[in-house]
């Protein structure tokens, strides 16, 4: 998952992972899982209908909304990490500096630097709701009373023993969009795991032409 564009898929690993979604599908999440769009599945997870549903820190605020979640919702909700304590590093928006005079690069450059101090992430945080990209940050008292799950994704992403990169920042465009096309037909049985790898490392090998 940490390799930039990966060519070779028919590895036991991801054919192992590809068995295990082929099994979620069939036996542990909702009929309309197959294809479906996020704010169906996310209303599952509010209705109590699912038990468990994978995503970010970014979430936690919907808990809390009265048009997307019952309430008291956000007291019922616990956080883990990935199986194997893993944690996926997901890739936000960067900062770009445009200028070309050397006092004016270096502003900026000490802007970055201020802006990311491990105090002014956690002041991001509380602001704007920006998730810390900085490990082992002291987490303050009212932060854990204010915002107990966000508090609690804070502690446990120090304890995370692999971290590993997303699909869409890693792999090749017409990969994606094969896996995103030929999931459905691996959901329902009509291709098995290992075929499914074969058609991801066929679509990788295109961009080698």
């Amino acid at each position: 998952m940490n390799s930039m564009y990966p060519m070779d898929f028919n590895t036991p690993e991801v054919e192992a992972a590809a068995e295990k979604i082929a099994l979620m599908f069939r036996e542990y999440t909702t009929s309309d899982a197959v294809g479906g769009k996020y704010d169906p599945m996310a209303t599952h997870f509010f209705n109590g209908e699912v038990a468990m549903f994978p995503n970010g820190p970014w979430i936690i605020p919907d808990f809390s909304e009265a048009e997307k979640a019952p309430e008291g919702f956000y007291d019922k909700v616990g956080i883990m990490l990935m199986p194997c304590a893993g944690m996926e590093m997901v890739p936000t928006p960067g900062d770009m500096v445009g200028a070309k005079e050397e006092e004016k690069i270096k502003a900026a450059v000490d802007f970055l630097k201020f802006e990311t101090r491990p105090e002014n992430q956690i002041k991001a945080l509380e602001m704007t709701g920006l998730q810390p990209v900085s490990n082992d940050l002291e987490i303050p008292a009212d932060l854990t009373e204010s915002d107990p799950l966000m508090a609690e994704v804070l502690e446990i992403q120090n304890h995370a023993k692999m971290t590993y990169g997303q699909n869409q920042a890693y792999w090749y465009q017409n990969t994606i969009d094969t896996f995103s096309t030929e999931l459905p037909e691996l959901a329902y049985g009509n291709i098995t795991a290992k075929e499914f790898c074969e058609k991801l490392t066929e679509s990788a090998a295109k961009n080698q032409e």
